[in-house]
């Protein structure tokens, strides 16, 4: 079985953040995970949250912000750790964001991931499952969202390089 994480956090804990300097503006992103309830109970849910905010004097004005969740009693959500990339992804001189989750289970089923990618803010997802079965480790199966199809290759190219390299 993989490793439970502590999953008695009743408030948001930030996971990662990343803060830059853009046009003259100062953002920041922020990957949170809040779990409530008991694990294995059916009052459980697992929240992931990621929000991109632009920094004022009087807070962080919201620029994006997505959730994910479970509510299965067996589920959870995990950040994969490190996966928080600030890039121009699409060569327009502008920073984009790139990282990853997974829907993580009891460690004996399959994993659904995401990868999330946000390009001059609009959100980019790829879909997968990773195998835990015995004969299967590290091989994954994904599928790009009908979104990228909007993108040009070399976006979906290097995109793609940061999902292998994440996953790997």
């Amino acid at each position: 079985l993989m490793n439970i994480p502590n999953l008695s956090n009743a408030e948001p804990t930030i996971v990662d953040s990343k803060t830059w300097n853009q046009s003259g503006s100062t953002f920041r992103i922020e990957i949170l995970i809040e779990n409530q309830g008991e694990f294995f109970t059916n009052n459980w849910k697992s929240q992931l949250t990621a929000r991109k905010c632009k920094v004022t004097n009087s807070g962080c004005d919201k620029v994006w912000e997505i959730n994910d969740f479970s509510t299965l009693p067996h589920e959870f959500m995990h950040y994969h750790e490190n996966s928080l990339v600030l890039s121009d992804l699409n060569g327009d001189e502008e920073i984009d964001s790139f990282f990853m989750y997974r829907i993580a289970s009891d460690g004996l089923d399959s994993e659904t991931f995401k990868s999330m990618v946000h390009i001059n803010d609009t959100k980019y997802a790829i879909r997968g499952k990773l195998s835990k079965h015995i004969d299967n480790i590290g091989q994954f199966s994904y599928q790009f969202d009908n979104s990228y199809s909007n993108l040009d290759m070399r976006t979906v190219v290097v995109t793609k390089k940061l999902l292998d390299d994440n996953i790997n």
